[in-house]
């Protein structure tokens, strides 16, 4: 398991706002097995990258667990 189809998977879920399969995900990233992107989930679940499954097991980032630091001036 590379860092790199780590950031692969990342960029994905990063871009993408709806939940995905894991087989469409592999196909996106050009992984060849679906256990691969499973483990790397499990991997990024565990290492604080906020993930949700839905029913299907389909996965998406949880963007409710990340907050926006945002700074605005008076007039903004």
């Amino acid at each position: 398991m590379s860092r790199a189809d780590e950031e692969r998977i990342r960029q994905e879920l990063l871009h993408s706002r709806e939940f995905i399969a894991q087989a469409e995900l592999a196909r996106r990233c050009e992984l060849k097995h679906r256990s691969t992107i499973k483990r790397m989930l499990e991997r990024l679940d565990a290492g604080g990258f906020a993930l949700e499954w839905d029913e299907r097991k389909w996965v998406r980032l949880d963007r409710s667990k990340y907050l926006l630091d945002l700074k605005l001036s008076e007039d903004e």
